[in-house]
């Protein structure tokens, strides 16, 4: 509920490229909501997990998540789970030859996704939420890292739609692997298509977005500019 309504204020800061102070309010909210798709994401896996305890018991019992990073959670799920659908047992390598070309694939696709996306938003997320929202720090917090200082200034609406779209599409994705080899198997590429489709498209999308958005309140300007006399 709380993204919903913070989304509806930040699409209209689009079209008008609002400021509080030096900072747009395209990167503010970005910043309020990527915090809160991070969280829905952290408790979306706890969901998984307990919701399906049947089929996840073992994994629990099996890998120690007290100390591992939300990524690695997801990543250790996807490793747990190819293994118990596809050998019957966790002692066998996820390769090309024991899975199969296809399956490897399929394997590597999630694995490299969870790495290369969503590892990015959980080391912003983990920034903003210590209060580094104009500067990050290096993690002895005795410099600055200027390549996620760059990250959290431009920080947008580009990025915030690529962020629902794994926390609206890996969980369910997921929960496909852990419950049903048939199904997972029948739907993954469905799935996949929507998460590779968002990134590819993010940039795309957010300049179509800004430019819908900015013709809309153009239109709301011009009629107020006539009767006031303005130009």
């Amino acid at each position: 509920m709380t993204i919903d309504f913070l989304n509806k204020a930040h699409v209209e800061s689009l079209g008008k490229e609002w400021k509080l102070n030096e900072l747009s309010l395209d990167n503010v909210y970005s910043k309020i909501q990527l915090i809160l798709w991070m969280s829905l994401l952290e408790a979306e896996f706890n969901l998984l997990l307990f919701e399906n305890e049947h089929f996840t018991k073992d994994y629990t019992a099996a890998v120690s998540l007290d100390n591992l990073s939300i990524v690695e959670k997801w990543d250790t799920l996807n490793d747990f789970f190819f293994k118990a659908q596809y050998f019957r047992r966790q002692d066998r390598e996820l390769n090309e030859l024991n899975l199969g070309l296809t399956n490897f694939s399929r394997y590597t696709s999630i694995h490299n996704f969870i790495n290369n996306n969503l590892k990015t938003f959980v080391e912003l997320r983990n920034r903003l939420a210590h209060g580094q929202w104009a500067v990050a720090f290096n993690r002895l917090g005795s410099n600055k890292n200027q390549q996620v200082t760059t990250s959290i200034w431009k920080l947008s609406k580009k990025e915030i739609m690529l962020i629902k779209s794994i926390s609206k599409n890996l969980p369910p994705l997921m929960k496909l692997l852990i419950t049903s080899k048939k199904t997972f198997e029948r739907d993954v590429d469905r799935y996949m298509h929507r998460l590779l489709k968002a990134q590819k498209d993010a940039d795309i999308k957010y300049e179509w977005l800004k430019n819908m958005k900015s013709k809309t309140a153009n239109k709301l300007i011009q009629p107020i500019a006539q009767k006031t006399g303005s130009g």
